[in-house]
């Protein structure tokens, strides 16, 4: 017989006792008595109590995280959040349980590789460093595609190391970025198009970016100015004046001002410039 007791009367504050008890018999067979173990296991309850309150403190958090979450042992998917079903559209927890992470994305990921196969390098990866972040492409019960940010972590769960697993929506994101690139492949378009030449100056006044159209101009290639301060091409007499006016532009004090400028041959040109300062 054994069986586990809280005893308030043993230690400061009682203590959990481990019994186990077997019948002493005599030599007529018959139970005279009892032999009895006793193990005081208050530690290992405190440790089981502590663990079960994490435990508790983690699912509140994982069930009521904004964050679409899943749980998965390795290979298939044990658990997910009422985010992540609302992410992926389905009807219920049961569409998205017992499956691998492939099976809710397209047969190839956007550089081509296998998602069955790339996710397999993804787990390993996570196991390996403890946690691991990526992009992904993702698949709803519905059909539709969508770009994501996965992060694999790695942690104890019941004796085991299982994957948490974070994903984010990042379609949002990916259109901005879109659109930001479209509109700088817009105006690279524009200015190199320009007849006029556009240059952009750091604080020192060294040359950050110039339009092919100097080349023309000057006969500069922009890859021969870049990295150069644009007063090394003043006309010494208009020095002095184009360097107070730069500090001025600098404060946004001053637009406009005219100068002259040797070109690649040596030979004088005079210029307009348009300055203005950016944010």
């Amino acid at each position: 017989l054994t069986g586990e007791v809280f005893i308030s009367s043993f230690g400061k504050s009682g203590s959990h006792i481990w019994a186990k008890a077997s019948p002493l018999y005599d030599s007529a067979g018959e139970v005279s008595g009892a032999i009895e173990s006793l193990r005081d296991i208050t530690e290992r309850k405190k440790t089981e109590e502590l663990l079960k309150e994490s435990e508790s403190k983690f699912r509140l958090l994982f069930e009521r995280s904004a964050d679409a979450m899943f749980l998965m042992d390795g290979k298939k998917f044990i658990d997910c959040n009422n985010a992540a079903i609302e992410m992926m559209k389905s009807s219920c927890r049961d569409e998205l349980l017992d499956i691998h992470p492939s099976e809710i994305s397209p047969e190839r990921q956007t550089d081509g590789n296998s998602s069955r196969e790339k996710s397999e390098e993804m787990i390993k990866k996570a196991f390996e460093k403890g946690t691991h972040k990526f992009e992904w492409i993702r698949r709803r019960s519905n059909g539709e595609e969508f770009p994501a940010t996965i992060t694999l972590t790695a942690i104890p769960w019941k004796g085991e190391q299982i994957l948490h697993v974070t994903v984010k929506d990042i379609t949002e994101r990916k259109a901005a970025e879109k659109t930001l690139l479209e509109s700088r492949e817009l105006y690279r378009k524009l200015v190199e198009n320009l007849n006029d030449i556009i240059l952009f100056l750091d604080p020192s006044g060294r040359i950050t970016y110039i339009s092919p159209v100097v080349e023309q101009a000057f006969g500069y290639s922009p890859r021969e100015l870049l990295g150069r301060s644009f007063v090394e091409h003043i006309h010494e007499e208009d020095l002095a004046g184009v360097r107070e006016r730069f500090e001025q532009a600098i404060t946004g004090k001053l637009k406009n001002y005219e100068f002259r400028v040797l070109d690649k041959e040596n030979r004088v040109r005079y210029v307009r410039v348009s300055a203005r300062l950016l944010g």
